[in-house]
């Protein structure tokens, strides 16, 4: 997807052009299908492709009325306000004081391959780790967000970020080793 033309559109939606929403939106609804396809990956009943469009529309009604500043921001926002609507979910069924429908998401699942450690972390608590990651390291933490909850690949991640694809790759395999140092150090 370019760069340029979702910034010129963003751009266009900023100045209040008819229909620059609308435009802006079939643009990127595919791109954010993916997003949400990697931020249900791995829920414990199948993700049908209803509750990813659902879940594209509940964060496209969240952020209604935002202003991005280039493609970089508007995914990044994107995945960020999915992850929070999955979070919100997981609160609201109670789940973390009874034991709920929890879904339990393994290290492996969080961090993909991150070595060392295996223990299973519920959606808060992993949200609580990248938390820690973002204010400890923030780019780590921004291209670990956008490579296992945006679904975006080293290629996509270091053209949003104007970095090379070995500057992203250095960036994800530390945060997966100080995400895995934590976990590790949380079963101790």
């Amino acid at each position: 997807m370019e760069e340029g033309s979702i910034t010129r559109l963003l751009h266009e939606v900023e100045a209040g052009a008819p229909g620059a929403e609308d435009r802006l939106f079939e643009r990127v609804y595919i791109e954010l299908q993916r997003i949400a396809a990697a931020r249900l990956a791995g829920e414990r009943r199948h993700a049908a492709d209803g509750q990813r469009d659902d879940l594209v529309h509940e964060a496209y009604q969240r952020l209604a009325g935002e202003e991005f500043e280039n493609r970089r921001h508007l995914f990044s926002v994107y995945a960020r306000t999915m992850r929070q609507i999955l979070v919100d979910r997981a609160r609201r069924n109670g789940a973390r004081k009874r034991g709920g429908d929890w879904r339990r998401v393994s290290l492996e699942d969080l961090s993909k391959q991150a070595s060392g450690a295996g223990a299973g972390l519920d959606a808060l608590e992993a949200a609580e780790l990248l938390e820690k990651l973002k204010a400890a390291a923030p780019r780590q933490g921004e291209v670990f967000e956008m490579a296992h909850f945006g679904g975006l690949s080293s290629a996509d991640i270091a053209v949003v970020l104007g970095v090379s694809e070995r500057t992203v790759r250095t960036e994800l395999s530390s945060a997966r080793q100080t995400l895995a140092a934590w976990v590790r150090d949380r079963e101790d």
